[in-house]
């Protein structure tokens, strides 16, 4: 389809009130034409490899799920139905799902022996401020050393 059908459908699914068959009909049939389009943008390309198609398919569903609920913000007065889809995707859709899709990946997992380490730091009686000191200078230490980069 052509960016003319697919803005006729667009504006007709704002013809029918929310929730109604005849809505939810032509609602679908824009989706799938949509995706079916091969008009769809992909942002970053070339980018996140190993997980670039999953932050891809995260992106296109939730702009898909926007569309489906939020048809009615689209205006053909400011622009093309599917530059405006373009842009969700782009600006809005991608960019919130890196994080999602990636965000676990990089967290960091620091080692037993150095919590186990500065607990035992946490736990030592301290009777006088020398002790702070130290168990601070201990603390830092640990940070400067730090072979693994995790601080």
């Amino acid at each position: 389809m052509n960016e003319q059908q697919l803005q006729a459908l667009a504006l007709q699914v704002q013809q029918h009130p929310m929730g109604t068959t005849a809505r939810r009909i032509i609602l679908s049939k824009l989706i799938d034409t949509i995706y079916r389009s091969r008009q769809l943008a992909r942002p970053y390309q070339g980018q996140f490899q190993g997980v670039y198609e999953d932050i891809y398919q995260e992106a296109v569903q939730n702009l898909f799920l926007y569309i489906c609920k939020n048809i009615d913000k689209y205006d053909p007065q400011r622009g093309e139905f599917m530059t405006w889809v373009n842009m969700l995707l782009n600006k809005r859709f991608f960019r919130e799902a890196i994080p999602k899709v990636i965000g676990t990946t990089n967290e960091i997992n620091l080692e037993s022996s150095i919590l186990e380490n500065l607990e035992d730091l946490a736990t030592e009686e301290r009777e006088d401020e020398d002790d702070y000191i130290r168990a601070f200078q201990k603390i830092r230490q640990y940070i400067e050393i730090d072979p693994k980069g995790i601080f």
